[in-house]
């Protein structure tokens, strides 16, 4: 804490200090005078609040605000760490959307497939691996279009399957996912690339000089 505070320090406010992610160590240090000070949501959605509220686990569970921990892109390994003790617990809509939480929810997929919640699930910008590599033949049935059309990192995948999911798209989602444009300099870049970059590159790399060093760069 800065000198100039110290001296009017019992004037902070203490609700308002749980979501301030630098006063995690005051609010430790203060503990055991600030419990019944503590604004619970804002704490749990503290991303810098993970360790407090760890080590004081055993005795403030039943005060968890379970959605903020949910949504708190820290939270993932205590959620991890006592899973099976708390699944009864979790905010389904809120882990979902955590970008975080994707290995989370893959480790425990067979388990937790009929409590996902597909909306929140699909507008996670780090899913798009989980849908596309591990489930999408399964899963697709279930994919909210509006969801994953909004979804920025979303546009390869649908790219991939455009030819069999366009009567699913969600064309007001989409129009406002803004990597459906490609910028005019990456366009001009891409092409340039394309006709004076890399045919001179495999000129280069592909020279008969460079045949003993074919094994080194992994071609037999």
């Amino acid at each position: 804490m800065r000198d100039f505070i110290v001296p009017s320090e019992a004037k902070l406010n203490v609700k308002s200090l749980c979501s301030n992610p630098k006063a995690i160590h005051w609010l430790d240090k203060k503990w055991s005078t600030i419990q019944n000070k503590i604004i619970w949501v804002d704490l749990c959605s503290n991303p810098n609040a993970i360790p407090l509220l760890e080590k004081y686990w055993p005795t403030i569970q039943n005060k968890i605000i379970w959605g903020g921990l949910c949504s708190n892109p820290n939270a993932i390994p205590l959620l991890e760490k006592y899973w099976p003790d708390i699944q009864d617990k979790i905010i389904w809509d809120c882990l979902c959307k955590n970008p975080n939480a994707i290995p989370l929810l893959e480790s425990h997929w067979t388990d937790i497939q009929d409590n996902i919640i597909w909306f929140g699930l699909c507008c996670n910008p780090n899913v798009i691996p989980l849908l596309e590599q591990k489930h999408w033949s399964s899963i697709k049935d279930k994919i909210k279009w509006g969801g994953l059309c909004w979804n920025p990192n979303a546009i390869p995948l649908l790219e991939s399957h455009w030819p069999t999911i366009q009567k699913k798209i969600g064309w007001f989602e989409l129009s406002r996912n803004p990597n459906i444009f490609i910028d005019e300099w990456e366009i001009q870049a891409r092409s340039h690339f394309r006709k004076n970059v890399a045919e001179e590159l495999v000129r280069v790399v592909c020279h008969p000089r460079n045949i003993d060093k074919f094994a080194g760069w992994g071609y037999d």
